[in-house]
């Protein structure tokens, strides 16, 4: 493997879970408690996506050229930077409302104010299974190994959401959460404009 690969497969996977980062930010500012299992869980959907991206985008790449292959690639993950970065902006100040409210009645408690609910999470694992999609199909496309990508997904899927919980949750880090997921959409399309070129 080059360094070319290891550099793409490595900015893949932290573009694919920065959206998670904010996601556990806004949790741990909340006072949310994940379980352990629902992060093992969403590691698990992280990984499988992938794997599924990456066999399509593998599929694909026999029935058409390798340089369309690689466009087809970096064109699917530009549209999902692009979507992150309209999504983020369309929500921003609903959010940013509601992560106030809820951190003022999470801090007059003390204790976290609540637990985070199987709907919620399964709405969070879709959306993460989304992003991981586009970039194991990515992988796909491009030739990259799947099953490293893959794993490389799943392991920053777990951290960043992890670490972004005791952040959020320790040292009350708002205004990096508020950015996150608009510096993941602009991360995904560098990703796609680089591989493009």
């Amino acid at each position: 493997m080059d360094l070319h690969t290891l550099i793409m497969v490595l900015l893949s996977a932290v573009a694919s879970n920065l959206d998670n980062a904010g996601v556990g930010l806004s949790y741990g500012i909340r006072k949310v408690h994940i379980p352990w299992r629902a992060l093992s869980f969403m590691t698990a959907v992280s990984f499988l996506s992938t794997v599924i991206g990456g066999a399509l985008g593998d599929v694909i790449t026999r029935f058409i050229t390798p340089s369309m292959a690689n466009l087809i690639g970096a064109a699917v993950i530009v549209a999902v930077g692009v979507f992150v970065v309209v999504q983020n902006l369309m929500k921003h100040k609903d959010a940013v409302e509601e992560a106030t409210l809820v951190e003022a009645l999470s801090q007059e408690s003390g204790k976290p104010l609540r637990f985070l609910g199987l709907l919620e999470l399964l709405i969070v694992a879709v959306a993460q299974a989304i992003n991981d999609f586009a970039v194991g199909f990515y992988a796909g496309v491009s030739h990259i190994p799947i099953l490293l990508i893959a794993f490389t997904v799943g392991f920053f899927c777990f951290w960043m959401f992890y670490g972004a919980i005791w952040l959020g949750r320790h040292v009350v880090a708002d205004r990096l959460g508020d950015r996150a997921a608009l510096m993941a959409g602009i991360l995904l399309i560098a990703v796609g404009l680089f591989e493009a070129i």
